[in-house]
């Protein structure tokens, strides 16, 4: 991890490994910037980008689900109407967690956005229409593509169905109940946070520019946190599968992280993604039954139940530029020698 900061990986990093429940690697590494004398530290928070489709869209409906009777074979048109039309009205819930919809993945929405509505709520609701909006490239459930603006709108349909904003239900129900104080949306009024900046050394905000727009709350993107905050919803996680958690009963955990959905190809479950046969970020040793995913910022989170891992890395790589892309190779170089280290 030092050798990553000395190659210019990333100005900064957090990784942290958890093996049977406890802690056993938590480091620190590099500045908060490039720019920076700050080291980084544990309170450092960091941009989780993509993460946020897992802890937190993803965790929010598993929650949902659990006790509510939440369907994730409601169609998306139940609250979305846009759904209900242009051979959109067979897209499923489903389809939109495990990125099977056939929406494309990204859109620069924000483009379109004017200076006076940035931020604000119109804003994110002409983005919410613009992500209903689409055509599909695929037929629902025949194709496999990774798209955000799937879970824009899944932000959306949970809000409808809940009546709550993704941030006040994740803060409510998730993350103050687990005692994860330093995971949320947007930057907070309370002092002593450091952050580690993003891209053009954006302190505190988000990096994603559909998410900035829209106020800095999505299911896609958003959410800010820290790899000990991270580790007490996994390990939350991984004690559901075991039947040891009051939030996550085991058979909606595993519902989510082994669902087999179609034949169609592609590596992700319900939200989570698994392991590519063939070079995956996760490394070589990670079981078939591990569930991870990714954060354009840096970061990644790999949960491997077979073994109770957890391997969590943040970082901020696109810190002062996205075109930084040696993180690919560390992500899978820092799993293996992790494995080879603890001789799983």
């Amino acid at each position: 991890m030092d050798g990553a900061v000395d190659l210019g990986v990333f100005p900064g990093a957090a990784f942290l490994v958890s093996l049977d429940g406890k802690v056993v690697h938590r480091s620190y590494h590099g500045h908060l910037s490039d720019v920076s004398s700050d080291l980084v530290d544990p309170d450092t928070i960091y941009d989780v980008s993509s993460l946020t489709k897992v802890m937190a869209m993803t965790s929010a409906i598993m929650l949902l689900d659990g006790r509510d009777g939440f369907d994730v074979d409601w169609p998306v048109s139940r609250h979305v109407p846009e759904f209900g039309e242009e051979g959109k009205s067979d897209v499923r819930i489903w389809h939109l967690l495990s990125h099977r919809s056939g929406l494309p993945d990204f859109k620069p929405f924000f483009e379109s956005i004017t200076q006076n509505e940035y931020g604000t709520g119109r804003a994110r609701d002409r983005i919410r229409r613009m992500a209903a909006s689409e055509k599909l490239g695929l037929t629902p459930g025949q194709g496999h593509y990774y798209s955000d603006l799937g879970f824009i709108i899944l932000d959306e349909f949970f809000e409808l169905e809940t009546g709550m904003t993704l941030d006040a239900f994740c803060s409510n129900e998730i993350y103050s109940p687990l005692g994860m104080l330093k995971t949320f949306f947007n930057k907070p009024s309370r002092t002593g946070f450091h952050f580690a900046s993003v891209t053009n050394r954006l302190t505190g905000i988000v990096d994603d520019e559909n998410c900035r727009a829209m106020g800095g709350v999505s299911g896609h993107a958003g959410l800010f946190s820290t790899v000990d905050d991270l580790h007490i919803l996994a390990g939350e996680l991984l004690n559901g599968l075991k039947g040891k958690s009051k939030y996550f009963p085991a058979d909606i955990v595993r519902k989510y992280w082994t669902t087999p959905l179609s034949a169609v190809q592609g590596t992700h479950r319900l939200g989570w993604d698994t392991p590519a046969p063939v070079g995956s970020t996760a490394g070589k040793y990670f079981s078939k039954s591990s569930v991870g995913h990714l954060g354009f910022t840096g970061c990644s989170i790999w949960l491997d139940p077979a073994i109770d891992l957890e391997a969590i890395l943040l970082s901020n790589r696109v810190c002062p530029s996205r075109d930084n892309q040696k993180i690919k190779e560390l992500r899978p170089g820092i799993h293996d020698a992790l494995f080879e280290s603890l001789s799983l």
